[in-house]
């Protein structure tokens, strides 16, 4: 072959390389997006595959141009070279995935551990198994992550546990990520004393873990958690907000008219979903902080499905409330406020309809929770969150990994890869 054709298809490859990497990043952010929507999640995952597709095309030539980006690359980077070298089905190139994987420790980890979670080849799974029995290690935790996906049945809680009570924080922290995505049985005692850990990830990841494990004294601990001021940390007000029940209405509106408590506070509200927390909302679009007023619209378009964006773009101030200088002005985001007076004028169209029940999403009543409403307009949160309430409710399993698996062979529609898996009985 010509000299200048063999570089015409290497740049073609490596332009399909450079743009599985930065789609990737994309998508793993894109799983806790409260704008983008399944459909255009879906068309994300699509241009992904295409990307894939195209470096496997080139057969066992693409090899020597995906190695180099498992060792010490970034974690978009590792995953987009790992997983078109497990999906070319050659056990030679399964084998350097492997060999990465197996000494990995830094920046790339997680996306070896993404890859092979989207594609575990049958002939890496004893060694997958043998490396998660091993003493407790970020390795032994991140082959237990991709069991947790491919083979749930051989994380068992002995070969979890240790993670949670070893002295490192990142090793317990990845121990109740496991304890979430395999919904694995754990004692009290062991949540209680991570919920008082000094360390907000571990406290964070075990709040997760209890929600997704169904633990009946979690919303409990969120409305006790709701009095304390100021709070150690947030999560337990969005998690009452997400699994709180039509009683719970007096507490969310008492955060929500706490302005310590900063834009977030919207946040909760729009999750939670009951029309009686409407016109704090309203209230909000009046803010004099952007920022809060912004939030304030997401939460009304969240709770009954109605854009009310206006064409007035606005820059909007730091989160965490303070005063920017003048290299930081340059780099704020910005938004659109909300039209107060279309919102207004909706509402009084429609909150008899909305009073009918007492959690909504996108226009949907979610009160039964015995239903998948989801739509292809339904935001990336809200499909979680919606999620975990219906699981937590007890009418479907745990599928946390449902969520996060990246499936090119599911790709046929929302009915395909998630509608079905919704309706699940327990």
């Amino acid at each position: 072959m010509p000299a200048a054709r063999v570089t015409f298809i290497r740049d073609i490859l490596e332009e399909h390389l450079d743009e599985l990497s930065f789609l990737w990043g994309q998508r793993v952010a894109a799983l806790n997006s409260p704008v983008l929507t399944l459909r255009g999640f879906r068309d994300l995952e699509e241009r992904i595959e295409a990307h894939v597709e195209g470096l496997l095309a080139a057969g066992e030539h693409v090899v020597p141009l995906l190695l180099p980006g498992l060792v010490e690359s970034p974690a978009n980077v590792a995953f987009a070279s790992a997983y078109p070298l497990l999906r070319l089905g050659q056990k030679a190139a399964a084998e350097e995935v492997w060999k990465s994987f197996a000494r990995a420790d830094g920046a790339g980890l997680p996306g070896l551990i993404q890859a092979l979670c989207a594609c575990c080849p049958a002939e890496l799974k004893p060694r997958i198994i043998d490396q998660a029995a091993g003493v407790p290690s970020v390795r032994s935790a991140a082959a237990l992550e991709v069991l947790a996906f491919s083979s749930p049945g051989d994380v068992k809680p002995t070969k979890v546990v240790p993670l949670l009570t070893a002295e490192s924080p990142r090793l317990q922290q990845a121990g109740w990520r496991l304890v979430a995505l395999a919904d694995i049985s754990i004692a009290r005692e062991l949540f209680d004393k991570a919920l008082a850990d000094k360390d907000p990830v571990t406290r964070r990841e075990s709040l997760w873990a209890a929600a997704w494990t169904k633990q009946p004294w979690l919303l409990d601990y969120c409305r006790k958690f709701a009095v304390k001021n100021p709070p150690a940390d947030t999560l337990p007000f969005r998690l009452l907000a997400v699994l709180g029940q039509p009683e719970d209405l007096q507490r969310i509106l008492y955060l929500g008219k706490d302005p310590v408590l900063g834009p977030e506070r919207y946040e909760w509200l729009g999750a939670y979903g009951h029309p009686g927390v409407i016109d704090l909302i309203l209230e909000g679009f009046k803010s004099k902080n952007h920022r809060e007023a912004v939030a304030a619209g997401y939460a009304f378009t969240k709770i009954t499905g109605f854009d009310v964006e206006s064409d007035k773009r606005v820059t909007l101030p730091p989160e965490d409330g303070h005063e920017p200088d003048e290299i930081e002005k340059e780099f704020l985001d910005d938004g659109f406020l909300p039209d107060f007076d279309l919102a207004q004028g909706h509402w009084q169209k429609a909150k008899d309809i909305f009073a009918k029940g007492t959690c909504w999403c996108r226009g949907h009543d979610f009160t039964q929770l015995k239903t998948d409403l989801t739509t292809e307009q339904t935001d990336m949160v809200s499909y979680s969150e919606n999620l975990l309430r219906i699981v937590f409710a007890g009418h479907a399993r745990n599928q946390l990994t449902d969520i996060k698996r990246f499936r090119p062979e599911e790709m046929i529609g929302l009915s395909g890869w998630s509608n079905a898996k919704w309706s699940t009985n327990v």
